[in-house]
């Protein structure tokens, strides 16, 4: 605030005026005044200095006390404002989409880059332009509490509070817009639901509970006024739908695009049918969703196709059998089905099907400790399991020479040596595109070829926003003559993807390989049988070598896609970043055998790319089944 002596001519004759400016912050409550005047005129040069001095602290202490009777920044009214933010971003995705021509390939392609090139600037902006961005977010912050009569106090933890939500929902809503635009089943509530849990604050659930208290007390009076006593109603009301019929309607009315979503939600829900039969809705009370969750606790993973529980009921498993604890459900996995219960009982609520959601809040609080350990539930593979795999002539016999009628060659043999050197996950692999592979010219004139891992496909997905990276090829996949690969690869075929053998099911290139991989090869062919070991392992695997190597583990999560402070706002950065990840990373590491040497990939060596191709090729031929 600054005070000022200031004179004005009145028909020219000079006065003094005492001036003050008034807080942005309080402008709303002084008619939107920017500044106040007091006449000074009558007195004396001396006098005048003395007072405006005086004045200056009055006003102080004046605005001091209009803040006083102004409320404070509270929880209620960053939820509040979060709330119309939210729809207000997923309004924007929902443009974006609309916008999208879904029904040409390329359009489609135009509109994931557009959406990408936004998010890149709000990226580089809170990296690089952080004292900007922040002054403009102050300023629509400003404007808003004024509106609500809210002291404005940047200083505050609710203000940064509020700040640090709004800058996390800015960049949520690019990963909405490539959601709806790739046809990923997303609704508006999967947003909110989405926001609610980045921000850890109840948004929208706190508005259901309170329709839900309101309806029931309403319907309460309403009994008790004509004389209607809940102990005299039956047990069970004979109008209300059973369980499955709302199952069917449920689905029905959410219109799933992908199938594999719609059997994953219709399977979780049908296990509460399994515990309490096809019972009526009415007959679901908060005694059952209680029991329901602590039934959960105890079920083995995949209990109706698990080899040692499937022929039991699910009554027997709980009630019977001692379920090792490592081979029951995560406590991930349990959170996950009593969201889709939560869900499809707000939707029965709505629907006039239930009283309540008795579901509502019975998820399982986490600590960040037990998350970190259930990530790392697989082990990674020991020296001599890598030389078993790789040092020996029997990978050749199960990949590129493999006679088997469903065998994919080149997947089979590049996708575990491309995980093992830069811990992708086997659908980021999978799902590789040409395009997908560039290079970047370094000043020394050397070139870096890097695999760039994105989602701009519509048949691609990243397991998290951090996770659109770009990965350094290792040198020991130039050594096996992966670029030359390529090149013959497409003197033989003409498709865009490198992995074109691969079937795209249940929203994946990898669901088959994976099972190939698990079952076929690591156990049967190379005698490597344990639960905590699968193709997840090259990851845990790549990650140990970076650490044992001696690299940074800035560096390590930014390889491995993972959030870590403001190293993720450089995931879509310059050839220089790409540069500076395969120094600082990815030519540190190595893999040792069991005998402590460097694990020796020469037995599994192509040299001749064309050759090979032509003898696949024919090899496939005698059998029937071209393959390019």
């Amino acid at each position: 605030m600054n005070s000022y002596l200031v004179t004005k001519k009145i028909k020219n004759v000079e006065y003094r005026f005492f001036s003050c400016g008034i807080p942005s912050d309080l402008k709303k409550q002084l008619n939107n005044s920017r500044r106040f005047y007091l006449s000074l005129n009558n007195l004396k040069d001396v006098d005048v200095r003395f007072l405006c001095k005086h004045l200056n602290g009055i006003a102080k202490n004046l605005f001091q006390e209009i803040r006083i009777g102004m409320r404070e920044l509270n929880l209620d009214d960053i939820k509040n404002i979060l709330k119309i933010e939210i729809e207000k971003q997923i309004m924007w995705a929902q443009h974006v989409d609309l916008g999208t021509n879904k029904y040409d390939m390329l359009k489609q392609k135009q509109g994931l880059k557009q959406v990408t090139e936004q998010e890149e600037s709000l990226l580089k902006k809170l990296a690089q332009e952080e004292k900007e961005y922040n002054q403009k977010l102050d300023s629509k912050i400003a404007v808003w509490l004024q509106n609500l009569e809210i002291s404005v106090n940047d200083k505050s933890v609710e203000y940064k509070s509020l700040k640090r939500h709004l800058t996390d929902l800015y960049l949520l809503r690019h990963d909405w817009a490539r959601d709806l635009i790739n046809r990923r089943d997303r609704t508006t509530d999967d947003f909110k639901i989405e926001a609610e849990k980045r921000m850890n604050l109840s948004i929208f659930s706190d508005d259901e509970s309170k329709i839900q208290n309101e309806e029931s007390a309403i319907r309460d009076e309403r009994n008790f006024l004509t004389g209607e006593v809940a102990e005299n109603k039956s047990d069970t009301d004979e109008s209300s739908p059973i369980f499955s019929e709302c199952i069917d309607e449920y689905i029905a009315e959410r219109n799933y695009d992908n199938k594999n979503t719609e059997n994953r939600v219709r399977y979780e829900l049908e296990t509460f049918i399994e515990f309490f039969g096809d019972v009526r809705m009415s007959e679901v009370d908060i005694k059952k969703a209680t029991q329901f969750k602590s039934y959960l606790q105890k079920l083995p993973r995949k209990h109706r196709t698990n080899s040692k529980y499937k022929d039991y009921d699910v009554h027997t498993i709980v009630e019977k059998l001692d379920v090792p604890k490592n081979h029951r459900k995560s406590v991930t996995t349990i959170n996950k089905t009593i969201e889709m219960l939560n869900a499809f009982m707000t939707y029965c609520f709505r629907h006039g099907h239930v009283e309540k959601n008795y579901f509502q809040g019975l998820t399982i609080k986490q600590s960040i400790k037990l998350k970190k350990k259930e990530n790392e539930e697989r082990d990674p593979f020991s020296p001599q399991d890598l030389e078993t795999i790789f040092e020996s002539s029997r990978y050749l016999d199960i990949t590129l020479d493999s006679s088997h009628r469903d065998a994919k060659p080149f997947a089979h043999y590049w996708v575990p040596i491309i995980a093992l050197f830069t811990a992708c996950r086997a659908n980021e692999i999978c799902s590789l595109y040409h395009e997908n592979i560039q290079s970047v010219k370094t000043k020394n004139k050397k070139t870096i070829y890097y695999f760039e891992i994105n989602d701009e496909e519509s048949d691609k997905k990243v397991k998290t926003v951090n996770s659109r990276r770009r990965i350094p090829i290792h040198d020991l996949l130039l050594d096996l003559n992966f670029i030359e690969f390529l090149e013959s690869l497409k003197n033989f075929s003409k498709q865009e993807r490198i992995f074109s053998e691969l079937s795209f099911y249940r929203g994946s290139y990898a669901v088959n390989f994976g099972k190939w991989w698990n079952r076929t090869a690591l156990e049967k062919r190379f005698g490597i049988k344990t639960e905590r070991k699968d193709f997840h392992s090259f990851r845990h695997s790549c990650t140990d070598a970076c650490y044992e190597n001696g690299v940074d583990s800035k560096f390590v999560t930014q390889f491995l896609g993972q959030k870590h402070g403001e190293l993720s706002l450089d995931r879509y950065a310059s050839d220089a970043h790409v540069e500076t990840m395969y120094e600082k990373c990815v030519k540190k590491f190595d893999y040792k055998n069991s005998n402590g040497r460097k694990l020796n990939f020469n037995k599994i060596k192509i040299s001749d790319w064309s050759k090979k191709m032509k003898e696949i090729r024919n090899r496939k031929l005698k059998s029937h089944k071209e393959i390019f």
